[in-house]
């Protein structure tokens, strides 16, 4: 089916408001991980504490860093494990 205007200008806005978001989500992720270090640090007057959750927000932002990966891996098992017999599929 061939691509109309309208449908490759939304598809073009779709794309810019996704590019805008992910580089606004990195930058305030960094800033909330500050934060959190900062205040488990206040919070328990420990090193160790500190580092624990300095680990969990940079699981996290690497995480959310690499969603498309983690997003395709997933898809290949999904697709695998789909029913294949017509009885399966319909409803």
């Amino acid at each position: 089916m061939p691509e109309t205007t309208l449908q490759a200008g939304v598809l073009d806005w779709y794309d810019t408001k996704l590019n805008e978001v992910t580089a606004l989500v990195n930058p305030t992720l960094w800033i909330i991980g500050v934060f959190v270090v900062l205040a488990a640090y206040v919070m328990y007057r420990s090193w160790k504490k500190a580092a624990i959750a300095a680990l969990g927000m940079a699981i996290i932002i690497a995480l959310i860093n690499n969603v498309d990966g983690i997003a395709s891996m997933f898809e290949g098992e999904v697709e695998a494990s789909a029913p294949t017999t017509a009885e399966h599929t319909t409803a």
